[in-house]
C-alpha cells in the first residue's frame, strides 16, 4: 500500500516539486540462524580501534556513519563511590559487532593524599559477575581532590567466546587504587635527634 501526499502551499517543497509517496514501513521478521556469531579474536589494534571510536563517536556518527554502524551509545552519567575515588561512568558504547563495551570515566581523588591507580586493574561487575578489561587507559596518579578522564573496553570473555553484555547494564566500576604514603622529613629528623 503506497499513499501519495500532494501539498498545494508548502514553501518547503517547492524546490522538491509537489508530491511526495509515503510506503508503510516493513515489518521486521525474526531471521533465524544456524549458528552464533563469531567471536572477536581480541588484538591490541582492536582494542585501540575501539577506544578511539568512541572517543570520536560524535563527530564519526556524523561525517563516517559507517565506521559506527551497530554501535549502541548510552549516556549515564552515573556515580560510583569506591573508599578513595569517584568514579563517574559518562557514556558506555556497545559495539556489537566486535563483541565489546566501552567505557567512558571521570575519575576523582576524594581524600587528601595522592592516589596510585592501576588502569590495567578496571573490571565492570553487573550483579555477581566480574569482566575483567582488555585493554585501558587512564591515570597512574591522582594528586589530592584531582581528577582525570580514563577508559577500557571488555572484549568478549577471556575464554573466546562472546559476552553479549548490553550498554544499559547498571555497571559498577570497579579499579585497584592504593593512598600514597607521605614521609616528613622533619618528623623523622626530630625523633631521631631526641635519642641519645
Amino acid at each position: 500500500m503506497m499513499v501519495r501526499l500532494t501539498c498545494f502551499n508548502c514553501t518547503l517543497w517547492r524546490r522538491l516539486g509537489r508530491e511526495c509517496d509515503f510506503q508503510p514501513r516493513q515489518a521486521q521478521n525474526a531471521v533465524r540462524v544456524d549458528a552464533p556469531p563469531e567471536p572477536v579474536k581480541f588484538t591490541p589494534r582492536i582494542g585501540l580501534s575501539l577506544l578511539d571510536r568512541a572517543r570520536a563517536y560524535p563527530v564519526l556518527v556524523k561525517s563516517l556513519p559507517k565506521a559506527v554502524e551497530g554501535v549502541t551509545l548510552r549516556a549515564q552519567n552515573r556515580k560510583v563511590e569506591l573508599p578513595n575515588l569517584e568514579i563517574t561512568v559518562q557514556e558506555v558504547y556497545r559495539f556489537s559487532k566486535e563483541d565489546a563495551v566501552v567505557f567512558l570515566l571521570r575519575l576523582k581523588n576524594t581524600t587528601n593524599t595522592t592516589l596510585d591507580l592501576v588502569p590495567s586493574s578496571f573490571a565492570a561487575r553487573v550483579a555477581q559477575e566480574r569482566f575483567e578489561q582488555s585493554i585501558a587507559n587512564g591515570p597512574r596518579t591522582l594528586a589530592p581532590g584531582g581528577s582525570a578522564d580514563a577508559e577500557f573496553a571488555i572484549v568478549g570473555l577471556p575464554d573466546g567466546t562472546r559476552n553479549d553484555l548490553s550498554a544499559d547494564n547498571a555497571f559498577t566500576i570497579l579499579i585497584n587504587n592504593a593512598r600514597r604514603e607521605t614521609k616528613v622529613a622533619g618528623a623523622e629528623s626530630s625523633t631521631e635527634a631526641g635519642r641519645p
